[in-house]
């Protein structure tokens, strides 16, 4: 075996070792600036509707680690809003009636970074920012969550983030929205908000 072939041959190796590392973790998990992921939408029930590669054009960031202040994957951001782990998170004052499709009333809590970003007039949210807004009823009961997570430097469409909507049917079964990152279903809206951040009122 020629020398040119050895070599060919360990950079494979190394490059399927390193891919196969980079989608090991379905826990919060730090992800580099900048790095691009595939975009899918999804049905009420959670089911794919289709795939759209993301670009990994956009700002590049420092290339430093981001750490995800909510994680990006169903089963594991389940567990954390269950848990109410984002209960600490800056939020708005109170809950109030729903500008969106969210149901009747809503209250909005921002991660750490999300909030000094838009308390800071930032054009852009950082990478690992996370916003979870809570659904309730007219009468005080939580319903669902609707959440989004950057997932990298990069807004790239809304495809630099992970969406994810989870809400109570009346039969006591859940219907999932989104699920994926760069979700149609999501994006459309939030467009038109501070680097896809809709909520306007004040928190604290």
């Amino acid at each position: 075996m020629s020398k040119a072939n050895i070599v060919f041959g360990a950079s494979v190796l190394a490059f399927a070792l390193q891919l196969s590392c980079s989608e090991a973790f379905d826990t919060p998990r730090a992800v580099e600036a900048g790095s691009a992921g595939a975009a899918t939408g999804a049905t009420a029930d959670g089911g794919a509707s289709g795939t759209v590669p993301a670009s990994p054009s956009g700002a590049a960031g420092s290339g430093e680690p981001r750490v995800l202040e909510a994680p990006d994957d169903a089963p594991a951001l389940l567990s954390f809003l269950e848990a109410q782990q984002y209960a600490e998170w800056p939020k708005e004052a109170e809950t109030h009636p729903s500008a969106g499709p969210h149901g009747e009333r809503v209250r909005v809590y921002y991660s750490p970074s999300a909030a000094r970003a838009l308390k800071g007039g930032a054009s852009s949210l950082p990478a690992g920012a996370a916003s979870v807004k809570e659904l309730t009823t007219s009468d005080g009961t939580l319903s669902g969550y609707s959440v989004w997570v950057k997932v990298q430097e990069a807004s790239d469409g809304g495809n630099g983030f992970f969406w994810y909507e989870r809400v109570r049917r009346p039969d006591g079964s859940d219907a999932v929205y989104g699920n994926a990152r760069g979700s149609s279903v999501c994006v459309g809206c939030h467009s038109a908000g501070q680097d896809y951040s809709l909520s306007t009122l004040p928190f604290e």
